[in-house]
């Protein structure tokens, strides 16, 4: 039987308290994609390339990174676009070359 946040000092439920954080975030941020992931199956690429645009007009060099990967996803057959820019292990790389603030997505694909 192990220890209960109960059973510890304040100062190491603390600790114990902020090492928990960390992963409750990565949880919720694996939530975040796995729903952008399910919305943007849905889209064609013309709607995708178009979302990817409106987000990045935040900065110039997101701007720019954003034309590059929709100018790619133009010239890619569809199996790309599906399986690969879209596969769990890729799109995260992807999205994090983008400028985005908490709950930034979730807001455009509310709109």
């Amino acid at each position: 039987m192990g220890l209960m946040m109960g059973d510890l000092v304040p100062s190491a439920r603390l600790a114990a308290e902020e090492a928990e954080a960390p992963r409750r975030s990565s949880m919720a941020s694996e939530e975040a994609l796995q729903q952008l992931l399910d919305v943007a199956e849905t889209l064609r690429t013309e709607q995708l390339c178009a979302i990817i645009e409106a987000q990045a007009g935040a900065s110039a060099a997101a701007l720019r990174v954003a034309e590059e990967h929709a100018a790619r996803l133009v010239e890619q057959p569809e199996w790309v676009l599906s399986e690969v820019l879209l596969s769990p292990d890729l799109a995260p790389h992807i999205l994090a070359q983008l400028p985005t603030k908490e709950h930034a997505v979730k807001g455009t694909l509310a709109g």
